[in-house]
């Protein structure tokens, strides 16, 4: 039996769409789609783009020759491995200028110039593109030419590898030099670009005994610029191993130690000390090289002499 609504749907008159017009919108509709899209190539080189900028920020040397040039005088045993900068920033009437820049395993060196003339002193902070910060070692100001030579702590690793893109900051300065006068406060940021000087590891002196003290050496390594020595002293005190340098005939304590070249004269530029809580009192001693290839270790404590010699091979 037929019912009214089926009798309805038989006479229900319904529009069949054209199969040509469906077929063109849908085609018409996916182009529009795939025009959108980015193609593999263009992604590709996007992402090699993205790549290449991450290297040169985190790898400044994979991107940037470093200009080594000579400069005046004997700052740095570096000579001509020193790197030229000239990056410079003003602040409150003060131009500070970071003029060149060394960097191997063994220290960073930067050369600062100021204008007017005045004394850095110890407030010299550096970083470099890792985040990392180094210890500033020592520093030294000629107030007649307005030039200070600060050594900081070695780059860490990658550095080494990859290069260094360091920042400089400083935040106050002494006028003339004069650590007693009123700091000028102010903002210098400077930045340079560093490749690093590998080092290479030498067979260790035999040890030595001087009266009390027993020194042995724990590392002797040299760099195209530097030769850095470490030792540790044990048998004294703290206060009797505060270095002095050997032939300095200002008052010393009883221990020194010193760094001669080939013809008896001193290359050492800095060094430094520690002690353990087990009273191990461990010395870092750091020496400009020079063009000879045989230097010696001299440590003296009261009458006694220590004399070994290295060899760079």
């Amino acid at each position: 039996m037929t019912t009214e609504l089926e009798r309805r749907l038989e006479t229900l008159a319904v529009e069949v769409p054209d199969p040509g017009r469906v077929t063109a919108r849908v085609l018409s509709s996916r182009r529009r789609s795939q025009g959108r899209r980015w193609p593999p190539v263009a992604l590709s080189v996007v992402a090699a783009l993205v790549m290449m900028a991450l290297v040169a920020y985190f790898a400044p040397i994979a991107s940037t020759v470093v200009a080594r040039v000579p400069i005046a005088g004997d700052a740095l045993g570096a000579r001509d491995r020193v790197t030229l900068v000239g990056d410079s920033a003003t602040s409150n009437g003060y131009t500070i200028a970071l003029v060149a820049a060394y960097a191997d395993a063994a220290r960073t060196e930067l050369i600062f110039h100021s204008s007017p003339v005045a004394s850095l002193g110890l407030g010299v902070q550096m970083s470099d593109q890792f985040g990392r910060t180094y210890i500033m070692r020592s520093s030294f100001s000629d107030l007649v030419t307005g030039d200070t030579n600060v050594e900081l702590d070695p780059l860490a690793w990658p550095a080494p590898l990859t290069g260094a893109r360091i920042t400089v900051r400083i935040a106050q300065l002494h006028p003339d030099g004069d650590p007693t006068a009123a700091p000028v406060l102010g903002v210098w940021v400077l930045h340079a670009t560093l490749g690093v000087d590998e080092a290479t590891s030498l067979a260790l002196p035999a040890p030595a005994t001087l009266g009390h003290a027993r020194l042995r050496f724990t590392s002797v390594v040299y760099t195209p610029g530097s030769l850095a020595v470490d030792f540790e002293i044990t048998g004294v005190s703290f206060e009797d191993s505060q270095l002095g340098v050997s032939g300095d005939p200002k008052p010393k304590p009883p221990f020194a130690v010193d760094v001669l070249d080939s013809n008896g004269k001193s290359i050492m530029s800095s060094s430094a000390e520690r002690v353990d809580w087990l009273g191990v009192i461990h010395v870092h001693v750091l020496g400009n090289r020079t063009s000879d290839a045989r230097y010696s270790i001299v440590a003296t404590y009261f009458a006694d002499r220590m004399e070994r010699t290295i060899t760079l091979t």
